[in-house]
């Protein structure tokens, strides 16, 4: 069955000027999905998606504005969908690793540097109650350039550009002093490797390495 998008040309015009505004080409189809929208409706809109064809509204300006509004918001509520997990409202596994792949050509590009931390509880603690305070020292502690992430089994990342190895034991220093009961495993660009996929593994081949370098 056509969507409502589909059946009105009205409603397309507008939807067209809705995925000009919030760039629909760039989106990723899982996030118009993920707000509600038909596959059919997801590649009409892209299709349309050329600020210059603005199509004549046969609706009051104002309608026309409101519902080109809607869509807009509609288009970012999918957006936060996909790039966030739900349970923790960090950035989910996926996206941090991409923008990770970025931080990397870019710190290659400029000379500069960049850590990866993993977080998780330590064995015999409380697990779900620390994984909270893991969550919330991240969501509300770092700096608004640093990017964390839930990776699932209780296993946090935290990415930090412009931060090297010296760095990274502030950050550290400060987290473990704050949330008890944790691992934390460090991975410094380029030492460390130069791609998402060696960064990751290496701080979590020393997630225990740190509690039993202070013990």
């Amino acid at each position: 069955m056509r969507s409502a998008i589909e059946r009105s040309p009205t409603i397309a015009g507008a939807a067209a000027a809705a995925a000009a505004a919030t760039g629909v080409a760039a989106l990723a189809t899982g996030a118009w999905i993920a707000a509600g929208f038909s596959a059919a409706t997801v590649a009409l809109l892209a299709a349309f998606a050329v600020p210059s064809r603005r199509p004549r509204a046969t609706t009051t300006d104002g309608a026309y504005s409101a519902l080109v509004r809607k869509m807009a918001e509609q288009a970012e509520a999918g957006r936060k969908l996909v790039i966030y997990e739900r349970q923790t409202g960090l950035y989910a596994y996926w996206y941090l690793s991409l923008r990770c792949e970025e931080e990397c050509d870019r710190s290659a590009r400029y000379e500069r540097t960049l850590t990866l931390l993993t977080i998780e509880p330590s064995a015999g603690s409380n697990a779900q109650a620390v994984q909270g305070q893991i969550g919330e020292w991240l969501r509300t502690r770092l700096r608004p350039v640093d990017l964390a992430a839930y990776a699932g089994n209780a296993r946090y990342i935290a990415l930090l550009p412009e931060t090297g190895a010296q760095g990274a034991d502030v950050v550290t220093g400060r987290l473990r002093r704050d949330v008890a009961d944790i691992d934390v495993g460090v991975a410094v660009f380029p030492q460390d490797g130069v791609t998402f996929e060696k960064l990751y593994g290496g701080a979590c081949a020393r997630l225990a390495a740190p509690a039993q370098e202070a013990a």
